[in-house]
């Protein structure tokens, strides 16, 4: 009996120990196919440095990027920028800050509106840093200031209307020296995978260890974890700006923000180069877009530009250059020219083309 009961024991385990290898197995196949492996944008390398917030950019890498609504292909150069030309310490005229819609989230090289505008001024040297730069405008400044070299006699800085002036820098911690001068920015809510993208930053040890595997990291993605319990629903957490900012009413954090706009044109005004403020909207301020807000909401911003206004009068009052793009925006909407993906919400290359259009045509006459 003692026997038959070990034997019965020893089938249990092997039987436990096979089908956990086949599920390993199984997970890392899957999530190796190009498919799976294509849905993240997998650029970024902490050991690279030549970034901000302690995250660099692959350089001389490639890789396919896919999502509903769009598959690109994304190269970095010698340096870690999106260009598909090498960086040897040119003279910069015109150099982009930003984070995804300066990227260029969703359109390849070539169809991003710095690359537009590049068709506008063939002769005129330009660039785009973004992600090397950060993603929010205290990294903008961090990454000028550190990178003389990198400082172009024109800095299109692209400011989304939205988590560029809240959630980005609520999860960036400055770091300053005593005499009260930025030494360092810490991302302190996001982190590099092993494989190249970008998680939130997870402290829980059961999920960490889940991590470790594939059939675990492969189960985190299900809903199952989530409607348990073990991890919280990203769904149910509202990582949108509240609705007083798009009404224009701009709070400490967003005040934080724009005062590091108004550094960044000091700096280049000190070396008698320019900074053009480009405002980016969400897509339910040019057109009738689902929006985070409700229909009756959206609409009413839509209508009155509160944020926008509440921006360009800042600019002013601060002697910042600022263009905005809405009215544009809003006529080729009205036309039936969509700039916006439908599911992703950033710009698609008509809105790329309409952006390029509105800075040649201030940079081709406004002067500083």
């Amino acid at each position: 009996m003692k026997k038959a009961h070990v034997f019965r024991l020893l089938m249990v385990v092997l039987t436990i120990l096979v089908g956990g290898i086949v599920l390993e197995t199984g997970s890392c196949l899957y999530l190796r196919t190009d498919r799976e492996r294509d849905k993240a944008l997998r650029i970024f390398d902490r050991s690279e440095g030549g970034g901000v917030a302690d995250i660099g950019i692959k350089k001389n890498f490639s890789q396919t990027w896919w999502h509903e609504d769009f598959s690109v292909r994304v190269v970095t150069n010698n340096i870690g920028l999106r260009e598909d030309f090498d960086y040897n310490g040119e003279r910069i005229d015109i150099g982009f800050l930003g984070d995804s819609f300066t990227f260029g989230h969703g359109v390849n090289a070539g169809e991003r509106y710095s690359d537009r505008l590049r068709e506008y001024f063939p002769d005129a040297y330009i660039v785009t840093f973004s992600y090397m730069n950060g993603w929010t405008t205290p990294h903008y400044y961090f990454f000028l200031k550190q990178n003389p070299r990198f400082r172009p006699a024109i800095a299109i800085l692209g400011l989304f209307l939205g988590n560029d002036l809240t959630a980005d820098i609520e999860e960036t911690e400055l770091v300053f020296d005593d005499a009260g001068e930025l030494v360092n920015v810490v991302a302190f809510k996001q982190e590099v995978h092993p494989k190249g993208f970008f998680v939130t930053t997870d402290h829980n040890p059961f999920t960490n260890g889940l991590r470790r595997f594939s059939f675990g990291e492969l189960l985190l993605r299900t809903k199952v974890l989530r409607k348990i319990g073990v991890v919280p629903d990203l769904a149910e957490i509202d990582t949108y700006p509240p609705i007083e900012f798009d009404r224009g009413r701009l709070n400490e954090t967003a005040m934080v923000g724009l005062e590091y706009i108004r550094k960044i044109h000091e700096l280049q005004s000190a070396e008698s180069k320019r900074l053009v403020v480009l405002l980016i909207p969400w897509d339910f301020y040019v057109g009738d877009y689902v929006s985070y807000p409700s229909h009756e909401t959206a609409r009413d911003l839509r209508e009155n530009q509160y944020l926008p206004r509440a921006i360009l009068n800042w600019c002013e009052e601060n002697g910042v250059e600022c263009v905005d793009p809405i009215p544009y925006f809003k006529s080729l909407e009205e036309q039936g020219k969509r700039l916006y993906f439908p599911n992703d919400e950033h710009w698609n290359e008509n809105g790329h083309a309409a952006a390029a259009r509105v800075l040649h045509d201030y940079l081709a006459t406004a002067r500083p």
